[in-house]
């Protein structure tokens, strides 16, 4: 345009055509208007580019976590196939030096609760360490996968078993008297009456429930690992919470939880020289560690030990400890404050 070639602008496109077309006295109501929708528009622009923005800002996100995640599965194969290029009797080995390694250090001996896991294929042979926690008085905690229930879950009765309807229950309920299931469910709504159901309690989290009986107080659960039978469940948030594996807890459960572990050792597929850990994907320990004052100490093999950094989220649980069949390696020295748990023998 003219008055652009001009370095009028608009603005001064919008004084000229005022001048000449409108009355001198409503010249002025005229630019106080302009100002507004100019005022307005500029808003707009910038609201538009704040969204724009906002969404460049939001992909640039979901890129660097979907590279990060991928990284992460690569580190967790990465240890998987250490592990699987393992042979068994260096798996045994291994196994039994790790064992060694814990029952000799100062903080194992001083500990007076140890949560623990029963190892996979994949992970150290822990049976012996389980044993040994047993056998030297100490509280033994394992860990279960749970998730709240939804409707009415059949309950187990007191060997751990579901409840079936008996002949006799089925008769009592054809006569009008509510049959076992029906009065198993009224005790569990009244139990539940009593519980409350914190907001904050994720749809599947790991919990512990105190073992003594490595026989008796296991069974098949969550992916094929053996977990602490129902009975041992202390039932948090809803009353009828079930495991994953649909099993109930009953309602002659613990009365209190279990008691906070001052030893707690945890599995992993891939571990780094920062004490940084990579699970299994479904962030169970990375949701259930924080907050616990317990020491943090990791059990693998030595394979596992990635010299490079893993590539960790904000989330990831860092170990204060990384025990191999070679070493016990202490990241977190304020864990160890107290001497009794001083640095390993």
């Amino acid at each position: 345009m003219i008055f652009d070639s001009l370095g009028i602008g608009e603005v001064g496109v919008v004084v000229a055509l005022a001048v000449i077309f409108i009355e001198p006295k409503k010249l002025g109501k005229v630019m106080r208007e302009f100002g507004k929708i100019k005022r307005k528009v500029s808003q707009f622009q910038a609201d538009i580019k704040a969204q724009l923005d906002a969404i460049t800002l939001e992909e640039d996100a979901k890129d660097r976590r979907s590279k990060l995640q991928s990284e992460k599965e690569k580190e967790r194969a990465w240890g998987r196939d250490r592990v699987k290029a393992m042979t068994g009797s260096d798996r045994a080995a291994a196994s039994e030096a790790v064992v060694r390694h814990i029952v000799d250090w100062p903080a194992y001996k001083h500990a007076k609760v140890v949560s623990a896991f029963v190892g996979t294929i994949d992970e150290i042979d822990t049976r012996a360490l389980l044993e040994r926690i047993l056998a030297d008085g100490k509280t033994l905690l394992l860990p279960y996968v749970y998730t709240p229930a939804s409707g009415n879950p059949q309950l187990p009765s007191s060997s751990g078993e579901p409840e079936k309807e008996s002949d006799s229950g089925s008769a009592a309920s054809a006569n009008g008297g509510p049959s076992p299931t029906e009065e198993s469910a009224k005790k569990a709504s009244d139990l539940a009456a009593t519980i409350p159901s914190p907001a904050s309690t994720p749809r599947k989290a790991l919990r512990m429930a105190q073992v003594r009986d490595l026989e008796k107080d296991l069974r098949e659960g969550v992916f094929g690992i053996l977990e602490p039978v129902s009975a041992l469940r202390y039932p948090i948030g809803d009353a009828a919470f079930v495991s994953i594996d649909s099993q109930a807890a009953p309602i002659d459960a613990p009365a209190v939880p279990a008691p906070q572990a001052d030893l707690i050792i945890v599995p992993g597929t891939s571990f780094d020289l920062r004490g940084g850990r990579i699970g299994q994907g479904q962030g169970f320990y990375d949701r259930y560690l924080p907050g616990l004052k317990g020491i943090r100490a990791g059990l693998c093999f030595s394979v596992q030990i990635n010299e490079k950094n893993l590539s960790l989220e904000s989330h990831d649980q860092f170990m204060d400890v990384l025990v191999t069949e070679k070493r016990i390696q202490i990241f977190s020295a304020s864990q160890f404050s107290n001497p009794s748990f001083g640095p390993p023998t």
